[in-house]
């Protein structure tokens, strides 16, 4: 007996502790909340209240480069200038070899990368007027005017000097007895000079703020309720890039310029080709991109408007007994005001006006809760009136 007793209060102690557990999270949640409230409520009939804020915010962004670059280079190749003379026997002769030169010069320089992205870290604000009394005038005024300035400047100045010799000839030969043979190499230059990627900017600036939500709802008859928010974006970008490029190639090549003379014999001269390859790209100087991007978009509520017509009753001024409510809502994409009038009827109650311009709507999850509980302790009644006798606090005593 004690066994089932216990068993029935240990199941008792976990139903017990789950309902506890499903009444105390709801407050333990997190109710996503916007940075900046501004809320007028709750206040009494023909009361006066104000609220102008006005929260400017500016960053400047300066990048300086300044980039020299001299490239001074002189090559040589010779195989050439061989001197043969005074051979009174045999035969005389001169065989070089190629002459190669190959110069390959590449500058990049100044390259600047702005990157505002304001909208990982954007702020929310919300302006909320409600539950004020009849007779109430009530205003609300932000203002959050946002500048951004990025200045950059690049300075570039970049000397390329190749000045080079590549020779195979400049041979001579006299005075000898034989014959005489004199044969020259190929001489070949190869030049590449590449300055590209010069004052390049590459500027993206993000803008708009957080979201903004405006709530006028519940005010009493005949108040007058206004709200106002301006946010401007003020985006100030210069760039200013300069360059000087001087590319100074000059190459002195020859396989010539042989002398043979004063010799008894035959004298054969053979010289090789000269070729020379130059080549110079100068590209993507002084390229800047800008980019201007917004971080949210707007979305626009607005309630049905009032009915205009009512059947029955001989009150108020629509032939319905009612209110006649007039709202004016207005958007655009750099301020957003909303602005309501509330006049009562003749023969009607007080007036309730609701209209909204919410960006997006925050809040908690109150009913789904509730309903979850509600459903669980209808399952917990069904249980128990198909189970008598299953209350873990019950205990039948034999007398």
């Amino acid at each position: 007996m004690n066994i089932k007793h216990n068993l029935r209060m240990i199941k008792g102690s976990k139903l017990l502790a789950l309902i506890f557990s499903l009444l105390v999270i709801p407050f333990f949640q997190i109710t996503p909340a916007l940075a900046d409230e501004f809320i007028i409520s709750n206040n009494g009939r023909s009361s006066s209240s104000t609220v102008n804020v006005s929260a400017p915010s500016s960053q400047t962004i300066d990048q300086t480069n300044n980039g020299a670059v001299a490239n001074n280079t002189t090559p040589v190749a010779d195989s050439g200038s061989n001197t043969v003379s005074g051979n009174t026997k045999g035969n005389a002769g001169v065989t070089t070899g190629a002459a190669k030169i190959a110069v390959d010069i590449k500058n990049s320089t100044n390259i600047s990368v702005v990157k505002n992205d304001c909208c990982a870290m954007r702020e929310g604000t919300e302006v909320k007027v409600a539950s004020n009394g009849q007779g109430s005038h009530n205003t609300a005024t932000v203002n959050g005017p946002k500048t951004t300035n990025v200045n950059v400047t690049q300075n570039a100045d970049i000397t390329n000097s190749v000045t080079g010799t590549a020779n195979s000839g400049h041979n001579f030969a006299s005075g000898n007895g034989g014959n005489v043979s004199i044969k020259t190499g190929k001489v070949t230059v190869t030049q590449k000079v590449v300055n590209e990627h010069i004052n390049q900017a590459d500027v993206s600036v993000t803008q708009g703020g957080g979201d903004v939500s405006i709530k006028i709802a519940r005010n009493g008859e005949s108040s007058v309720n206004t709200v106002s928010v301006t946010n401007t974006a003020i985006n100030n970008v210069v760039v200013l890039n300069a360059a000087t490029l001087k590319n100074v190639l000059a190459f002195n090549s020859s396989s010539g310029d042989n002398n043979a003379d004063s010799n008894i014999g035959n004298v054969s001269i053979t010289t090789g080709d000269v070729l020379v390859d130059t080549f110079v790209k100068n590209a993507d100087i002084n390229f800047s991109k800008i980019v201007f991007s917004c971080c949210n978009t707007i979305t626009t509520t607005t309630p049905p408007p009032p009915p205009t017509s009512g059947g029955g009753g001989n009150g108020g001024n629509n032939n319905g007994g009612g209110n006649n409510n007039t709202s004016n809502t207005t958007s655009n994409s750099t301020s957003s005001s909303s602005s309501s009038t509330t006049t009562p009827g003749q023969g009607g109650g007080p007036g309730i006006l609701g209209a909204s311009i919410i960006m997006p709507a925050t809040g908690s999850n109150w009913a789904l809760w509730l309903s979850l509980l509600s459903a669980i302790m209808f399952a917990l009644g069904l249980y128990l009136r198909f189970h008598p006798g299953q209350d873990p606090g019950i205990r039948k005593l034999s007398i």
